[in-house]
């Protein structure tokens, strides 16, 4: 019997899939650098290391990994997430804030897109029981600086494609919003914590290099 073009087109298609996610899910050998992942990034007198739970570690899949409170002239903290992933794969893949923060029962009040200097990333206004919270994050990779899980993974097909590096990195910033100052001011206070510590982050993961 004959097949018609259309069947022709998604086997292809189907083949084409399988392929892309055979290479996607192919194990990564962790890039020698990241050892000192968390000895050269978010150090400093007004830096407080905090711990992440081993359940948390396992669920998370990340390489490696810095979280950290950081207080200055402003007694509100600012929490710095930088997570490192040697390659997407089976769980060990980013953890996409727009997910996993409506998962722990936030609710995302707002999303945007803004630009600090020469960097671009995902703001998010979440709420929990009255608690308010604003978030900067966004993913490097080999490729460039994306603000989307869906942005992330059309970098790890290309990268798949080309046979480059599929390490990456997402540095997250959160901060309180207090009624007391508003949303302006916990805007300024996360362009300063990135401007001071997320550039810094994101230089040791460009100046280092994919495998």
């Amino acid at each position: 019997m004959r097949r018609s073009p259309r069947a022709l087109i998604l086997g292809v298609g189907f083949l084409g899939v399988a392929f892309l996610s055979h290479r996607l899910q192919t194990p990564v050998a962790e890039a020698d650098w990241s050892k000192d992942f968390a000895d050269s990034i978010l150090q400093g007198a007004q830096v407080t290391v905090l711990p992440v739970s081993l359940q948390a570690r396992e669920a998370l899949g990340v390489d490696r990994y810095r979280f950290v409170e950081v207080k200055s002239e402003d007694w509100a903290p600012v929490w710095i997430y930088a997570g490192y992933y040697a390659g997407q794969r089976t769980n060990a893949q980013v953890h996409a804030p727009e997910h996993c923060y409506p998962g722990a029962g936030w609710e995302i009040v707002d999303s945007e897109v803004v630009h600090e200097d020469d960097s671009v990333m995902r703001q998010l206004l979440i709420e929990k029981q009255g608690e308010k919270r604003l978030v900067w994050y966004a993913y490097r990779t080999r490729r460039g600086q994306v603000t989307s899980a869906l942005g992330l993974k059309l970098d790890q097909m290309l990268s798949s494609l080309r046979g480059s590096s599929r390490d990456a990195l997402l540095l997250r910033l959160s901060t309180p919003v207090l009624d007391v100052e508003g949303e302006s001011v916990a805007q300024k206070r996360l362009a300063r914590s990135w401007d001071s510590y997320g550039e810094e982050v994101l230089r040791y993961f460009d100046e280092r290099g994919g495998q």
